[in-house]
């Protein structure tokens, strides 16, 4: 089994305490006390708490593309996955959202993450060729909207079931090269894993 690095010793430490507390209460002595490490030790890695959610974020979609990699139909997918982890992490997800007290920055940066993982993926499918500025434009304003319709969903805001979600998300903007996938047949196999396929409503329950 591959050991943990000190970086997701941390995320994990950190995640476990959120299930019990509020993001906005825990301190960094909480997540290295509970972990075994020392102050110094995080700071060694991450420059506070929001680096730390930021990188478990990273980790979280860049572990998505690389299950996808040798994937023809990624965009679906990596749409689908996204969606899947975000309903495996709703407490979490739920708990930054409301604890974080800078709800429209916490999501923007979200937006950022996610539009920069994205763009450096499409380049690298294309052969290292930059997007153009109007795909830029237009990815940014659909990773955009993906990721503020996604908070909203968890919240309880937006009520529709995941599979429609994955179905708007990933056809509102589709790359060029990114073939259609049978998108419907990979959400009818997630809808059969525990958890899959309820309405966002029910998560924040």
């Amino acid at each position: 089994m591959k050991r943990k690095t000190t970086e997701e010793v941390l995320a994990e430490s950190f995640q476990e305490v959120a299930a019990k507390k509020a993001v906005n209460r825990i301190t960094i002595k909480d997540i290295v006390s509970n972990c075994g490490l020392s102050s110094t030790t995080f700071y060694r890695y991450y420059r506070d708490k929001e680096d730390l959610i930021a990188w478990i974020y990273k980790r979280n979609c860049r572990a998505i593309l690389e299950r996808l990699k040798d994937s023809p139909c990624w965009w679906e997918e990596m749409v689908s996955e996204w969606i899947n982890d975000c309903v495996q992490n709703r407490y979490f997800l739920i708990n930054l959202l409301t604890n974080t007290g800078r709800y429209d920055a916490f999501v923007q940066h979200m937006v950022d993450i996610t539009e920069k993982i994205i763009e450096d993926e499409i380049t690298a499918r294309s052969g290292g060729a930059a997007i153009s500025k109007k795909d830029h434009v237009k990815l940014y304003l659909h990773t955009m909207g993906a990721v503020r319709l996604m908070c909203a969903w968890m919240l309880g805001k937006v009520s529709i079931t995941q599979e429609l979600a994955a179905e708007i998300i990933s056809e509102a903007e589709r790359p060029r090269g990114c073939r259609a996938g049978d998108l419907g047949r990979r959400l009818r196999r997630a809808a059969r894993r525990p958890g899959r396929g309820q309405r966002i409503l029910l998560l924040s329950a």
